[in-house]
């Protein structure tokens, strides 16, 4: 009678949970986005809400598989584009002040930006600031890998898709570019990027991640 009492609760248990234990599954990284549309993934049909996902469980009954991984018939709005889904296709509509990328610099030994079509690591030696040093990199658990970085710096800009003439408004982001003499971590990571804060060098930035980034 008791595994009968233990069973029967455990029962119970899986049963109270299954709706709303996958509802706080599927939206666990929610975050408000204009969206409407009924979904067919390979097990089930999903409607997304105002990014809210919910699990169509009464149209199980007309279930498919999908044509690819996913079919979506419905609307969604993300970063500037207005997208209308219908099946395997879709259309993208794109509003005038979604951000565009505009121009990226590189940046030289006494500080300045100047603005290259940047085709990353093969224009490394065009007099750009380059440095290379030792890097611990951290790889979990406190452990820590010796390798070799070679580092750039490097500055993206962005305007309004229907306004790249002007200066403003703008987005511009500066970053490190990373490459390792070694793979690092158990992915095998071979190069990376890191932000440059305000105020910040970017070899001070490079220590900054060498304390903050940890490789899987």
């Amino acid at each position: 009678m008791m595994w009968l009492s233990v069973e029967r609760d455990s029962f119970v248990t899986r049963k109270r949970k299954t709706w709303w234990r996958q509802f706080l599954e599927d939206n666990a990284r929610w975050r408000p986005q204009l969206s409407l549309k009924l979904c067919l993934f390979e097990e089930h049909y999903s409607l997304c809400f105002f990014g809210i996902w919910l699990r169509m469980g009464f149209l199980q009954r007309w279930h498919r598989d999908p044509h690819s991984m996913m079919e979506a018939w419905g609307f969604y709005y993300n970063e500037g584009a207005f997208v209308v889904e219908y099946g395997e296709d879709s259309k993208f509509f794109h509003m005038p002040w979604q951000w565009s990328f505009c121009k990226s610099h590189v940046m030289f030994p006494d500080g300045s930006w100047l603005e290259r079509e940047d085709r990353g690591w093969s224009d490394l030696y065009d007099g750009r600031w380059v440095i290379t040093c030792e890097y611990d990199a951290l790889v979990g658990q406190g452990q820590t890998q010796r390798t070799t970085a070679t580092v750039y710096a490097d500055k993206m800009e962005w305007r309004w898709r229907a306004f790249k003439w002007l200066p403003y408004p703008s987005k511009v982001r500066r970053s490190i570019d990373i490459r390792f003499s070694s793979p690092v971590g158990d992915r095998g990571t071979t190069g990376c990027g890191y932000g440059i804060r305000s105020g910040e060098l970017p070899i001070m930035t490079l220590r900054r991640m060498e304390r903050e980034r940890i490789f899987d």
